[in-house]
C-alpha cells in the first residue's frame, strides 16, 4: 500500500517501514486467521482489501490520518478519476446464541455525508474463505432501516452487529464481491438520509434547528458558575 507523505518525512524510514508491514503481512498468512490478535486481524484485513482493490486497478493510499478512513482510493475509468474513500471492517465466525454469525461494531459518526465514501467489510467463513461485502453509505442505511438507527445502542456508539453466516441468505448477497459498486458510487444527496441516521431527536432536523440549538446552550451556560465558566474559556482558548 502507498502512503501519502510530506515533505519533512524520511523516505528511508517510509521505506523501512513499508518493508517491516509487508514481512508482518507475509508471516500472517502463513498462520490461521483464528489464531491472530484482534488488533493484527484488523489491521490485516485492511491491507487484504488494499491488495485486492490494486489487483483490479485501483490505486490505494493509506492516509496518514486513520479517522474513520482507512483507504483511498483512485482509478482512472474512460479518461475520468474516480476517487474513494473507504472504512474497512473485518470479521471472523462469532457464535450469537445457538448462530453462527459475523460481528461488527459502527458508530454513527461513520456516516460520513459522501457518495464517494463506502464499507468493505471482509467476512471469514469456517473454511477461512474471504467473503468480501462492498457497501456504500446509502446501501447501509437502507439494508439496516429505520428501527435499527432509533435503538440506543446504536445511538450510544457501542452497537454490535451481527449478520448470519449464511450470506447468501441474507440481504448482504446483493453487496457480495460486488467490486463494482465502487466504479458506480453510492446514491448521491445523502446528507439527510444520514443525519436521519445520526440524530437523535427528529425535531432537531427542522429548519427551526439552529435557533433550537442556541435557545438550549444559553440555557446551560446561564446554569454554569462565572468562576466554572472562566477555567472552561483558559482550556479553549486558543494563543494568538
Amino acid at each position: 500500500m502507498k502512503k501519502i507523505i510530506d515533505g519533512h518525512r524520511d523516505i528511508q524510514e517510509l521505506y523501512t517501514t513499508i518493508d517491516e508491514k509487508s514481512k508482518e503481512i507475509d508471516r500472517l498468512r502463513n498462520s490461521s486467521i483464528n489464531e491472530f490478535r484482534d488488533r493484527d486481524f484488523s489491521e490485516y484485513c485492511e491491507y487484504i482489501v488494499a491488495f485486492k482493490l490494486q489487483e483490479r486497478g485501483w490505486e490505494v493510499y493509506q492516509p496518514l490520518s486513520d479517522r474513520y478512513i482507512d483507504i483511498v482510493a483512485i482509478r482512472e475509468i474512460n479518461g475520468k478519476q474516480i476517487i474513494r474513500t473507504i472504512q474497512v471492517k473485518g470479521s471472523r465466525i462469532e457464535k450469537e446464541g445457538t448462530q453462527l454469525s459475523y460481528g461488527l461494531t459502527h458508530k454513527p459518526k461513520d456516516l460520513m455525508h459522501d457518495s464517494a465514501h463506502f464499507f468493505i467489510w471482509l467476512f471469514y467463513d469456517k473454511d477461512e474463505k474471504e467473503n468480501f461485502i462492498i457497501i456504500s453509505i446509502s446501501d447501509f442505511i437502507r439494508l439496516m432501516g429505520k428501527h435499527f438507527f432509533k435503538s440506543m445502542s446504536w445511538r450510544k456508539g457501542n452497537c454490535r452487529i451481527h449478520f448470519s453466516a449464511d450470506i447468501q441468505k441474507t440481504k448482504l448477497k446483493e453487496h457480495l464481491n460486488k467490486w463494482d459498486n465502487l466504479v458506480k458510487g453510492g446514491k448521491s444527496g445523502i446528507a439527510e438520509l444520514c443525519i436521519s441516521a445520526q440524530e437523535v431527536e427528529d425535531s432537531w432536523k427542522s429548519k427551526n434547528a439552529s435557533e433550537k440549538w442556541k435557545k438550549t446552550n444559553s440555557r446551560i451556560i446561564k446554569q454554569i458558575s462565572p468562576e466554572m465558566m472562566e477555567r472552561i474559556r483558559r482550556k479553549t482558548e486558543v494563543d494568538k
